[in-house]
C-alpha cells in the first residue's frame, strides 16, 4: 500500500493504493498547494496519467498523456475520449470502462490509439477505480 497525504494540519490521507485502487479520502479539502503538487507529480512521470469521473469525462491529465495524445490539457480536460477520438475508438474504450465498473479489477491492454495529427501511438494502458473515502467508486484512474 503506499499513502499519500495532504499537507493539512490533521494529515489526513488523501489516499492509499490498495490492490490498484487509489482512493481519495479528502477531495474537495485539498488546497491549492497541494492540488499543484499533485499535479507537479504527475507530471514528473514520464507515463501518461488521467483521471475519468463517471460519466467519462477527464478530470485530470499529466503531460505525458497530452504529449502522446499531440492535444493540450484544454483540449482534454472536461471531454471524453469521443470528442477527440475516432467514434469506434471511442465506443471500445467505453465498453472497456463498463467492464471495469462491472468486474473491479484492474485492467491492463496495449491499444494502438490515433493522435490528433492523423499518426498513431503504441500504448499500454493501465486502469483502476478511483473511489472517495466511504468506498464508492467516482472514477477511473489510469
Amino acid at each position: 500500500m503506499v499513502d499519500v497525504y495532504d499537507q493539512n494540519p490533521s494529515k489526513e490521507m488523501i489516499g492509499p493504493v490498495v490492490n490498484g485502487t487509489l482512493t481519495i479520502t479528502t477531495h474537495e479539502g485539498i488546497g491549492f498547494e497541494t492540488a499543484a503538487l499533485l499535479q507537479e507529480m504527475g507530471d514528473a512521470i514520464p507515463s501518461p496519467l488521467f483521471i475519468k469521473d463517471l460519466d467519462g469525462e477527464f478530470t485530470y491529465c499529466n503531460l505525458a498523456l497530452t504529449r502522446v495524445l499531440h492535444l493540450s490539457r484544454e483540449q482534454i480536460i472536461g471531454r471524453r475520449v469521443s470528442d477527440f477520438l475516432p467514434s469506434a475508438v471511442a465506443k471500445d474504450l467505453a465498453r472497456r470502462n463498463r467492464e471495469l465498473l462491472q468486474k473491479q479489477q484492474l485492467q491492463e491492454e496495449e491499444l494502438s490509439l490515433p493522435r490528433a495529427d492523423g499518426s498513431r501511438v503504441e500504448v499500454r494502458i493501465h486502469r483502476s477505480l478511483l473511489r472517495d473515502k466511504e468506498g464508492n467508486v467516482i472514477g477511473v484512474v489510469g
